[in-house]
């Protein structure tokens, strides 16, 4: 969650962020079950806050579910999506190749 224990965008040494790295505020909304005991999950997740709140506002079951926002590196959480893919799912999204 974004706060005084959430990572930086700047590198190490203060100054500007690698070009390479993409880091993005993600807004999410978690889910941890109806009695709060269930491992908590990302239910949803969008890069607009606006986007969030509206799906939010017309979730049925939000009551469970608590907002919050994840710096990402894009890069590497795009890459992790896609490694858990078969082969039949990266093809049914037009990426028939391998992932390398």
């Amino acid at each position: 969650m974004v706060g005084s224990n959430a990572p930086s965008l700047a590198s190490a040494g203060g100054g500007a962020a690698p070009q390479n790295i993409m880091k993005r505020i993600a807004y999410i909304a978690t889910d941890s079950g109806i009695d709060g005991r269930e491992k908590t999950r990302i239910a949803y997740a969008f890069w607009s806050e606006r986007e969030r709140d509206d799906h939010f506002d017309e979730d049925k079951n939000k009551d469970w579910k608590t907002k919050g926002e994840l710096i990402v590196d894009e890069a590497v959480q795009k890459n992790q999506a896609l490694a858990k893919l078969d082969g039949l799912d990266r093809l049914a999204i037009g990426l028939s190749a391998p992932l390398t």
